[in-house]
């Protein structure tokens, strides 16, 4: 009986190491895609924490100094007395420099738009490609190509720092309500703190702040700083010395010497309102005054639309 032989061991054929080398190269494009990929995307995900913590330093910077840190260019203010970082964080992970622009003066906290946004600033990197896409064009910025963009926001610091100023404005007004209360400037000696305060139809200007032997009695009748700002507002007069519509602001700020314009004006560059000037309107003889509102005998600010309404600030 003969011995069976099996099939001979012919190995690979020319097609099947072929096709077998095109199938390692597809997995090797592919992995060095996908490594790519993945190296692209830590790249994104690491510039825009940078961006993040830029952005969260302004933040921070603007609630204790009342501003935004400022540079010549658009250089992120990396420096020891500005945000204080690394000098890393000038650079996107690509090696590139992030740009920063942020507004200036009144419009410091509204002064840029992002995408149709009005924010305090903005922080551009150039993003994969390295190329700027986005223009330029200062004040107004809309996103383009691969660029990342993060807007910088104080909108809420803002508010902080309205309430902030205006506690400072009003514990000067206690102070002035303490001084002068008792003080007898109608010559009605019964009842000091009840008497005729401002004549109905003033005449003179009798010096801002008001001193010694002069008439300013906060706790007189609807409260003397009340009456200034209705009674002038309707004379017409600069009363006290005191400018022409912001006659109580003026004599705070003047009495007590508070850092102007730091006092005078909101972080949205508008002038603090004083409960009754906006309000009412003046009748010869005088206006009452609503004192059952939150705006009485107080300060206040018109908010981030700058409009007597309903965003008001009122401590």
């Amino acid at each position: 009986m003969g011995i069976h032989k099996g099939p001979k061991n012919k190995g690979f054929s020319l097609l099947e190491i072929m096709l077998a080398m095109t199938i390692l190269g597809v997995i090797a494009i592919f992995a060095i895609s996908l490594s790519s990929s993945v190296r692209g995307a830590a790249k994104v995900a690491e510039t825009e924490r940078r961006m993040d913590e830029i952005a969260a330093k302004t933040r921070a910077f603007y609630r204790n100094t009342g501003s935004l840190p400022t540079v010549t260019g658009t250089a992120v203010p990396t420096d020891a007395n500005l945000l204080d970082m690394e000098q890393k964080f000038r650079l996107d992970d690509w090696g590139q420099p992030l740009r920063y622009y942020v507004g200036t003066g009144a419009q410091a906290i509204i002064g840029i738009s992002v995408d149709g946004k009005n924010v305090a600033g903005v922080i551009i990197s150039n993003g994969p490609n390295q190329t700027a896409d986005t223009a330029t064009v200062v004040p107004t910025f809309t996103l383009a190509g691969d660029d990342i963009m993060v807007p910088i926001n104080v909108s809420q610091e803002a508010i902080e720092v309205a309430l902030d100023e205006l506690k400072v404005l009003q514990a000067k007004v206690k102070a002035i309500n303490a001084l002068y209360e008792g003080v007898d400037n109608g010559g009605t000696t019964s009842n000091p703190d009840d008497d005729s305060c401002v004549a109905a139809t003033p005449t003179t200007a009798t010096g801002c702040p008001p001193v010694a032997g002069l008439t300013n009695d906060p706790n007189c009748g609807t409260a003397t700083l009340d009456a200034i700002e209705l009674e002038a507002q309707g004379a017409g007069l600069a009363i006290y010395g005191c400018t022409a519509g912001t006659y109580v602001l003026d004599l705070v700020i003047s009495y007590y010497s508070l850092a102007d314009p730091t006092y005078r004006t909101d972080p949205w560059g508008r002038a603090y309102q004083w409960g009754a000037n906006g309000r009412l309107t003046y009748t010869p003889g005088g206006t009452a005054i609503d004192n059952t509102q939150r705006w009485y005998h107080k300060f206040y600010s018109w908010g981030p639309n700058a409009t007597d309404d309903t965003d008001d600030i009122i401590p």
